[in-house]
Order: structure tokens, then C-alpha cells, then sequence
């Protein structure tokens, strides 16, 4: 029977998954799925038997890999059935996508602050060229 599988890295989730119930894995289609877009994760049912993940992307953002099925409020959804373990693959894909938020946030805070002390850096160098110039013309 066809199989699928999970691999979560730091920045992408790749989900292999197979269309047709194949003998082998060599039918395999990988669906790569940067966890920066994924907008919401859902536990879901496929034909109201097979446990399945559902992936819905943020708005805007385009389907990668095997085509995504319709929506009608426009965001590009995935779903993946058949995990024997559904609730921890809906778990772990959660905490990947909460660690890349907070990463992204960490980011933004250091980047933040390198700015902040830069512009300090250039209004310290602007008020002693100032207080330079002043004493200049004072004692000509």
C-alpha cells in the first residue's frame, strides 16, 4: 500500500506523499512547505474515516509541489490523510511552525537593537563634530 512521510527541519516541512497506493515508495511526491507560510494546521478526517492533517497557507502565498485543493476564502489548503499517528504530527508541525515565529521575532528584536545602537553611534559622532565646530568658530 501507498505510505507517506514527515521530515520537519528548522526552516521547511516536507511531506512525502504518494496519490495512487503504490508496492514501493519510489512513487513518492514530495510537497515542500516553507514553515514561514503555513498560516493555520488543523486535525481533520478524510472520507469521515482516515485521520488527516489539513495545511492551510497564508494569504497570498502560492502552492508548492503536488496541486492544493480549492478554498473558497483563496488560501491554498493541503491535506494529508493517513498518518498513523495524526495528534503528534499535528503536534510537532505546530511547535516547528510556534519556534520559527519566535526565531523570525528574536531576529527582528536583535536587528532592532544593532539599529538602534548604530543611529546612537551617528548622533554621538554628529554632537561631537558639533561641539567641535562650535569651539572652532569660538576661538577664531
Amino acid at each position: 500500500m501507498g505510505s507517506g512521510y514527515a521530515a520537519i527541519s528548522r526552516f521547511l516541512t516536507t511531506i512525502f506523499t504518494s496519490l495512487l497506493p503504490m508496492p514501493t515508495d519510489s512513487f513518492l511526491i514530495p510537497v515542500v512547505i516553507p514553515l514561514g507560510d503555513i498560516g493555520e494546521i488543523r486535525r481533520t478526517q478524510h472520507a469521515f474515516i482516515n485521520p488527516a492533517v489539513t495545511i492551510i497557507l497564508r494569504m497570498g502565498v502560492g502552492g508548492h509541489g503536488v496541486p492544493p485543493l480549492g478554498s473558497p476564502d483563496g488560501r491554498v489548503r493541503y491535506k494529508f490523510a493517513s498518518f498513523w499517528n495524526r495528534n503528534h504530527m499535528v503536534r510537532a508541525l505546530q511547535h516547528s511552525v510556534n519556534n520559527f515565529r519566535e526565531m523570525l521575532e528574536a531576529e527582528k528584536k536583535a536587528c532592532y537593537s544593532d539599529l538602534r545602537f548604530f543611529f546612537s553611534l551617528i548622533f554621538l559622532v554628529v554632537c561631537v563634530l558639533f561641539i567641535y565646530l562650535l569651539i572652532y568658530y569660538y576661538l577664531l
